[in-house]
C-alpha cells in the first residue's frame, strides 16, 4: 500500500531527514583528541621520508663554553642524502672558531682568524673526502679518509640523531607538545642511556641530561632541534648547545665523490699509518 502525505506531514519529513543527516556527519567526522594526540607523528613522519635519492638541508650552529672562560663556535652547513635507512651521504661546509685560552680576546683577534678551520666534506658509498689542507695534498684537493668504523655519512655535532624514527619514537613517548607557529613545539631532558635504547650503535651508556627543544611543521616534520648538555672536563665544568635548523624535506639529491684525478688517499700522506 502506498501512502500519499499530506504538505505537513512532508515538511515534518524533510525536516526529520535533515536531522538525521546532521546527526549522521556528526558522527561521521572524527573529532581530535585531548590533548592534541591528533597531531601529526614526527618519527612516522620523518619515516614516510626516508627515500632513496632524497634529501634535507641542515644548517647548525654549535657553542662550547667552559666555567672558567674559553669557548668554541662550531657551524655546519650540509645537504644530507636520505635513504629507508637513513643517511647515506653529504655535501658539508664545516668551521670553527678556536678556543681563543687565557689571552684576552683583542691579543688574540688575529690568532683566531688565522686559525679558523674551515673545511668541506663528500660522503659518498662507504667514503668521506675532505678538502682544506692544500698544503698536505700534493696539488689534490680532496683527501678521502682512511675508513673508521666511527665514519657517519652526515657531518654533524647535534647529539640527537633525528634520522632514526626509532631515536624520535623514544625521546617523544609521552609528550604531546603545543602549537607554535603553524606547527608543533615538543621539549623534555632525555639521556644518552635512555636513546641507546633505540640505537645502541649511535650511542652510549652516558646518563648525563640532555635538554632538548624540537619544532615541527604541520606535517609534523623537524624544522628545528635545539639541545643543551653540560661539557667540559674534570676540573673545567662547561656547557655544550647545539642549534639545527631542516628545510626542503624531500627535495631530490644525489651525493656524488669528487673526480678521481682531484683525490689523493690518506695512506699516501701518512704511510705508516696503521
Amino acid at each position: 500500500m502506498i501512502t500519499v502525505l499530506s504538505g505537513k506531514d512532508k515538511g515534518f519529513m524533510r525536516r526529520w531527514l535533515a536531522l538525521a543527516a546532521v546527526g549522521l556527519l556528526v558522527l561521521c567526522t572524527p573529532v581530535p583528541a585531548l590533548g592534541g594526540s591528533g597531531a601529526p607523528n614526527p618519527a612516522q613522519a620523518v619515516k614516510n621520508h626516508l627515500r632513496h635519492q632524497r634529501g634535507v638541508e641542515v644548517s647548525e650552529v654549535g657553542r662550547y663554553s667552559l666555567s672558567k672562560g674559553g669557548w668554541r663556535r662550531i657551524r655546519v652547513r650540509s645537504l644530507v642524502q636520505l635513504s629507508p635507512t637513513g643517511p647515506v651521504g653529504s655535501y658539508a661546509q664545516f668551521s670553527g672558531v678556536p678556543d681563543p685560552g687565557p689571552r684576552t680576546l683583542e691579543a688574540d683577534a688575529q690568532d683566531s682568524r688565522d686559525s679558523v678551520d674551515e673545511y668541506n666534506f663528500i660522503s659518498t658509498g662507504g667514503s668521506t673526502y675532505v678538502r682544506g689542507e692544500p698544503e698536505l695534498q700534493d696539488g689534490k684537493p680532496w683527501i678521502r679518509q682512511i675508513p673508521s668504523a666511527q665514519d657517519s655519512p652526515h657531518i654533524t655535532v647535534q647529539p640527537i640523531n633525528v634520522y632514526d624514527p626509532r631515536v624520535l619514537t623514544v625521546l617523544l613517548a609521552g609528550k604531546t607538545g603545543r602549537l607554535d607557529t603553524g606547527g608543533r613545539l615538543y621539549q623534555g631532558t632525555t639521556t644518552y642511556a635512555e636513546l641507546s635504547k633505540a640505537a645502541r650503535s649511535w650511542y652510549d651508556n652516558d646518563h648525563k641530561k640532555i635538554s632538548w627543544w624540537l619544532w615541527t611543521d604541520a606535517k609534523g616534520l623537524p624544522t628545528r632541534l635545539r639541545t643543551s648538555e653540560p661539557s667540559g672536563w674534570g676540573t673545567h665544568p662547561g656547557a655544550a648547545s647545539v642549534d639545527t635548523r631542516f628545510s626542503g624535506w624531500g627535495q631530490p639529491l644525489v651525493v656524488t665523490a669528487p673526480p678521481a684525478d682531484q683525490v689523493i688517499d690518506q695512506r699516501e700522506l701518512v704511510p705508516d699509518y696503521s
